[in-house]
């Protein structure tokens, strides 16, 4: 099967049909459902307002605005961050050698860990490659750490960079009120609670008492305590749909939560105003396109299901219908559902210093690819397989072997949910690296 890249084109009766129903039959009523079990539990617990997290949170924003209008809610904010935008901002109470050394675990070089907490190209060949640009892609060793460290100019230009990006985050969080009340929380996709735990490190630098909660999607394997940030109210239960649905993650984050922007990769003081800085200018237009006709029909079917009564008479079975066909869908999807998105452009990093790779949702495979990555989804295989959604290129294999990949794929993916002992390091892994993923 040809998967060659071509733009979408929503006026071609095929490809938007089919597209329309898998939107209009699982990923919207998932949304949809997802907001009001967020309203519902924020009301039980007395929360005043909810801040969805920029990006991910752009289209539930929007979702809870039409609930707002039928039923008492929280107030509404939409929130400009980001694991990136609150990450540098969170280190300003950390002794400068455990801040560069947290910085260095966050990216594959030296220089992209200093790009990271914003030094300039020149003070980076100033400190490391003593103009040797060549010698930019510095690899981690503790001489070089140490030799960093000794330097008091180079720990004085660190600090005072952190000291910056901290002043605007906390001039912008400031602005929108989150020093005002302990009762708020953040919405977003979730996975290991980085932007919960920086934003609380961020909040509780100034002296704030409280804890920051937040609602998710989903989590991954290892997260840090409730105990240190705060609570974290989860949609989708793993264990009970035996689908850990972080692995699915840039399927969730470009499928069910596309947005019209790009990340916030942090914060700039202006006259006095902090304002979000934005990865890049434009998103990708297939991307755009895409985000603008799922936006649109998930504010449609809102409302209407809302003015019929059902997201309110009925929403326990609305939400367990809705969640029913999503594991389905993830698990095992029709061919015809996988080639409805087969075209979509997925971002392999939305925020990394690093050059962004993209790639289609739907990948083609051959045995070999499919052999590679099943021992990496059982970690034995130590090579990176960019292969976005397995299961949605299985299910585009010629039979038996589409039946026997899906079957398999499966089986592993309980696995990861059910017998965590086996993949100790795989959680540990991707808990270190969730900031550029």
């Amino acid at each position: 099967m040809n998967l060659n890249y071509v733009h979408y084109n929503f006026n071609n009766e095929r490809v938007s049909s089919e597209l329309d129903y898998l939107l209009s039959n699982t990923i919207v009523p998932t949304l949809i459902a997802y907001v009001c079990w967020i309203i519902r539990t924020a009301n039980n617990h007395g929360l005043r307002r909810l801040y969805f997290v920029s990006r991910d949170g752009q289209i539930l924003y929007k979702i809870a605005k039409i609930i707002s209008e039928y039923i008492t809610t929280p107030e509404l904010h939409y929130l400009y961050g980001s694991r990136r935008a609150w990450y540098i901002p969170s280190l300003q109470s950390m002794p400068v050698d455990q801040a560069l050394r947290s910085l260095i675990g966050t990216g594959k070089t030296v220089h992209e860990a200093l790009i990271l907490a914003g030094l300039t190209i020149s003070e980076i060949d100033l400190f490391i490659n003593k103009g040797k640009s060549k010698e930019s892609d510095s690899r981690i060793s503790n001489d070089l750490i140490n030799n960093l460290l000794s330097n008091t100019h180079f720990c004085s230009v660190l600090s005072k960079h952190i000291s910056e990006s901290a002043e605007s985050a906390k001039k912008y969080l400031k602005q929108n009120n989150l020093y005002k009340t302990k009762k708020w929380s953040l919405v977003d996709s979730g996975w290991f609670l980085n932007c919960q735990t920086y934003l609380y490190n961020i909040l509780s630098s100034t002296g704030w008492k409280g804890r920051v909660t937040g609602f998710y999607l989903g989590l991954g394997g290892c997260v840090p305590s409730h105990k240190v940030s705060g609570k974290a109210y989860i949609f989708f239960d793993d264990r009970k749909h035996s689908l850990p649905l972080q692995k699915y993650h840039l399927l969730v984050e470009h499928v069910l939560l596309p947005a019209d922007h790009s990340s916030v990769i942090g914060y700039v003081t202006t006259k006095g105003i902090a304002k979000p800085v934005f990865h890049t200018k434009n998103i990708d237009p297939d991307s755009a396109a895409y985000a603008n006709h799922l936006h649109s029909l998930a504010l449609q079917a809102t409302r209407e299901s809302a003015e019929s009564g059902l997201l309110f008479d009925k929403i326990e079975a609305y939400q367990n219908l809705a969640l029913t066909n999503l594991t389905r869908f993830l698990k095992r999807p029709s061919p015809s559902e996988t080639m409805a998105l087969a075209y979509l452009p997925v971002q392999f990093s939305h925020t990394s210093t690093a050059q962004c790779y993209i790639t289609t949702l739907v990948t083609p495979l051959n045995m070999q690819t499919v052999q590679k990555i099943l021992t990496q989804l059982l970690r034995f295989h130590k090579e990176s397989i960019r292969i976005p959604w397995p299961e949605g290129s299985a299910s585009i294999l010629p039979q038996p072997f589409r039946y026997m990949t899906l079957k398999i794929l499966s089986l592993l993916r309980f696995l990861q949910c059910h017998i965590t002992l086996l993949f100790p390091l795989a959680k540990k892994h991707n808990s270190n690296n969730e900031l550029n993923s």
